[in-house]
């Protein structure tokens, strides 16, 4: 059977269950299945960039996000920085542009506060929530590139529902072991060589 679209995902998560009875509530495996995936796979085809006019210290995070991977404010990368040193730098650069953030609830802290009067432009890069499947929404990235994730994640989902808790540890295995398959060849493609790093100011010999 094919596991392309949401439907085909749905009748084979039936067929796997042996369970014809499943209609309304399979969805729901899925929506679960996929709240786990979101909190384990960072993927490049889950990155997504959104830039802002920025004068104050806290910007609202979109409504996708999930973790950050880099903050420019013009066209300079800043550093991220623990909470608990922000009042510090804040009083140590006071008057600078930004050059640290935080992530404070379901805000971006920066560092030290932008001027109303020297306006700055944000563009966030960051790990964004995929959009979930649904009869509208028939595939996304994942689906693509692993249908496995899907059905077993789902398939975990499935054995409390169904009291089968003797197949939660097959299906949880056969899950995780596709979500690090995926996780670790996205991350070989990302990076394709080891990386080296160069200093011209001094010199390892054997």
């Amino acid at each position: 059977m094919a596991l392309t679209t949401f439907s085909e995902l749905k009748s084979s998560i039936a067929t796997w269950l042996n369970r014809d009875d499943l209609t309304a509530v399979i969805p729901d495996f899925i929506t679960l299945a996929e709240a786990d995936m979101n909190s384990r796979l960072r993927l490049r085809a889950m990155l997504t960039r959104a830039t802002a006019t920025l004068d104050e210290a806290y910007e609202t995070l979109p409504t996708d996000y999930l973790q950050m991977y880099r903050v420019v404010v013009n066209d300079d990368q800043i550093q991220f920085a623990p909470t608990d040193l922000l009042a510090r730098y804040a009083l140590d650069y006071a008057g600078d542009a930004p050059k640290y953030f935080a992530i404070t609830g379901s805000q971006l802290q920066l560092v030290p506060t932008p001027t109303v009067t020297a306006t700055a432009t944000i563009e966030m890069t960051y790990y964004a929530r995929p959009t979930a499947l649904s009869d509208s929404n028939t595939s996304n990235a994942i689906l693509a590139a692993s249908p496995g994730i899907y059905l077993y994640g789902a398939l975990v989902q499935a054995s409390p529902y169904l009291g089968d808790d003797a197949r939660v540890q097959t299906w949880g295995q056969l899950y995780a072991q596709c979500c690090d398959v995926l996780q670790a060849a996205d991350d070989a493609a990302e990076f394709p060589a080891p990386l080296v790093i160069h200093n011209s100011g001094w010199e390892m010999t054997p």
